[in-house]
């Protein structure tokens, strides 16, 4: 059975299969191993790990002695390390389940023992990595809710045991319906399927390889070594010979613009390896919304078959970057109950990387999203933050003027109107919204973000007022969701404790499921 029959489109058999478990009493409460290609995910999780000591390594990098230590000695001795316990990590982990509770034993030398029932399972969700997909074998990860959230990963275990367990969980939510109503379960409220080039768009909108730039560069700077080595490398090619021979004699102008092509080709390089990583994050990347759940498939590699139900909602998060702005494009991310990073997760949150706005509207209907109703915050903001950070950076850049003479006075007050547009930008963009059902803050500089939480899942509300709102009659409120905290600042007061009132009202009044 492949992915994409396993999560939607055969949602009858499955039913059927669960039926079939519910009244089936199977003994399953023996302890078992894992297949032993799991030793695999246990190696590659041990290696990332060891990437830990990666500050240790630049110092010892810097060094010629411990250079050659390392690579004679430490490198061979830390993968022999690393293989040992991965192979102890597959030998010692255990599981057990029957059809309430999951139990694990792991653990080399301190032992671990988690029971996990599957009433508090808040997500079964499944992974199939490219090394378990000749033995079809995938990975389980069930995550519980509550506010010690813990994950339980299975690795290595056949589609079917995962199947079995998967719907155990959703009989003890009672989620399998009578057979009568699977006609209506079956149907499909909202469905997408993403092209290669929309996989192109997103690694357009979200380059992060601008970030590692930024982070790598200023690593290799500190080691000379390094960058001894990569100028003998740019000077022995023979495009660098020509392009000094060139400049030798021509304009410097020529210089100027050969230079600027030159960064063109290194933007288009980043950009290009963003949009590769995409692809294989995202590659056939397909979403299906039936009644209360949405499930999406995507992985290139590593296959991630993601589920979600609306009930579980408490945050969404909408963006729109710079670059997504001229494509004409959204990303939406949905948050459930202390939604954070998870080690080992390929995919963080349940993401829909590429919307145009129809598809956008769509599913915030879906969701049961209010349209918004915006309203900005007071302007007064733009001048004190101009006062203020304005005023300090002139400060500096006298300082730097009087103390090198390198600088003109006429720069001096060139940070005042840059932060004044900077202050006026963020002024502009940041807003809020209190619908009828939900609380919205849309803010950003270049791009945008919308952060939306339905006001029965705020967890708590803060109010709070410094010198200047009491100077301004106005304050700001933080909220609290089960996934995100968000505030919003010089907001009137009358405004203010609308908000405070309203949300407070809806939520001691909400009887229905809060996770």
């Amino acid at each position: 059975m492949s992915g994409a029959d396993m999560n939607g489109s055969d949602s009858n058999e499955l039913n059927k299969a669960a039926l079939d478990i519910a009244h089936a009493d199977i003994p399953r409460a023996e302890w078992q191993r894992v297949s032993p290609i799991a030793v695999i995910y246990f190696l590659l999780t041990n290696i990332k790990h060891a990437l830990n000591l990666w500050p240790a390594l630049v110092g010892m990098l810097a060094n010629q002695h411990a250079r050659e230590w390392l690579f004679s000695y430490g490198v061979p001795v830390l993968a022999l390390v690393v293989l040992g316990f991965a192979f102890l990590s597959y030998w010692f982990f255990r599981y057990q389940f029957d059809a309430e509770k999951i139990q694990i034993r792991s653990g080399i030398f301190h032992k671990k023992r988690l029971t996990l029932n599957f009433d508090r399972v808040q997500e079964a969700n499944l992974e199939q990595a490219i090394y378990f997909r000749p033995f079809g074998l995938w990975t389980l990860r069930l995550e519980s809710a509550g506010s010690s959230k813990e994950e339980i990963a299975l690795p290595g275990i056949h589609e079917s045991l995962a199947l079995e367990i998967k719907q155990r969980v959703l009989l003890s939510k009672e989620d399998i319906r009578e057979p009568s109503d699977m006609v209506a379960a079956a149907l499909v409220d909202f469905s997408l399927k993403l092209s290669v080039l929309d996989l192109i768009r997103y690694g357009l909108m979200h380059n992060t390889m601008i970030y590692v730039v930024a982070i790598v560069a200023p690593l290799l700077g500190q080691n000379d070594a390094v960058w001894r080595t990569m100028a003998n490398v740019v000077e022995r090619l023979a495009f660098t010979r020509w392009l000094l021979d060139y400049l030798a004699v021509h304009d410097a102008i020529v210089g100027v613009f050969l230079v600027a092509i030159l960064l063109v080709i290194f933007f288009i390089a980043i950009y290009s390896f963003s949009i590769v990583l995409a692809v294989i994050k995202f590659w056939n990347y397909s979403l299906l919304a039936q009644g209360e759940r949405l499930q999406f498939e995507a992985g290139l590699f590593n296959r991630v078959a993601c589920g979600f139900r609306k009930h579980k909602l408490q945050t969404i998060i909408i963006k729109q970057s710079f670059f997504a702005q001229l494509l004409n494009r959204y990303s939406l991310e949905i948050r459930q109950t202390n939604e954070r990073a998870k080690p080992g997760a390929p995919l963080q949150g349940f993401i829909i990387p590429v919307l145009t706005i129809n598809q956008l509207n769509d599913l915030l209907v879906l969701l049961g999203v209010d349209k918004p109703c915006w309203q900005r915050t007071r302007a007064i903001q733009i001048f004190w933050r101009t006062f203020i950070w304005g005023g300090l950076l002139t400060l500096a850049v006298a300082a730097f003027a009087q103390l090198t003479a390198l600088i003109s006075l006429l720069w001096i007050l060139l940070p005042l109107p840059l932060i004044a547009l900077v202050s006026w930008k963020v002024w502009y963009s940041k807003r809020f919204s209190l619908s009828a059902n939900g609380f919205a803050i849309r803010q950003g500089l270049l791009g945008y973000t919308i952060a939306y939480i339905p006001q029965i899942k705020v967890q708590k509300l803060a109010l709070s007022q410094g010198p200047l709102g009491r100077l301004h009659a106005c304050g700001g409120m933080g909220l609290w969701s089960g996934a995100t905290h968000e505030s919003i600042n010089y907001v009137d007061l009358a405004k203010l404790h609308e908000c405070h009132a309203t949300i407070l009202h809806k939520v001691s009044s909400f009887k229905g499921h809060w996770m």
